[in-house]
């Protein structure tokens, strides 16, 4: 793996260098390291659109599953899934994990709203949604980039969703 790949996820300080988003990445990584040590051990866990698992080992005692579509812009060598699915229909049973992480996918989703409700039906009823979506992000993946959503669009979407009341 060239070093330009192994500092796409780093939070080392010279992944700065190699890696032009390094300052987005560093803070998300911060963000998924403190939320991973509020959730505990022991909790079944689904990365949407895990590609290359990189925050899998932040998940300790837990089961981690991972899931990407097949053959986007990307290749597959680098992608670490447990299963390929078609972006929308999550191949498992309803109300099977406790946690769903689902970092920078949202805007390569060609119909959100049905990949969501797949999200919330594999997710046990008070389970967490960890997500982020860029805002002020370069298009990328192209041609598989459709959206940018604001803060009231994602309070939208969720409540929608059924995530959250108000």
């Amino acid at each position: 793996m060239s070093i330009e790949r192994k500092c796409d996820f780093s939070n080392k300080w010279y992944a700065i260098i190699f890696n032009p988003y390094y300052i987005i990445r560093s803070a998300l990584y911060k963000t998924i390291l403190e939320f991973s040590s509020m959730i505990g051990s022991n909790k079944k866990i689904l990365d949407v659109g895990c590609g290359s698992k990189p925050y899998q080992h932040l998940f300790k005692n837990c089961e981690y599953f991972g899931i990407d579509i097949k053959e986007n812009n990307k290749s597959d060598k680098h992608k670490k899934n447990d299963i390929f699915f078609d972006g929308e229909n999550i191949p498992f049973k309803n109300q099977e994990f406790d946690v769903i992480v689902c970092t920078e996918v949202f805007e390569h989703a060609e119909n959100i709203n049905k990949l969501i409700n797949e999200i919330s039906r594999v997710l046990k009823i008070g389970g967490i949604i960890f997500y982020t979506m860029p805002f002020m992000w370069p298009e990328h993946c192209q041609p598989y980039d459709f959206r940018r959503y604001t803060s009231i669009e994602h309070k939208r979407m969720l409540k929608k969703n059924n995530f959250i009341n108000n």
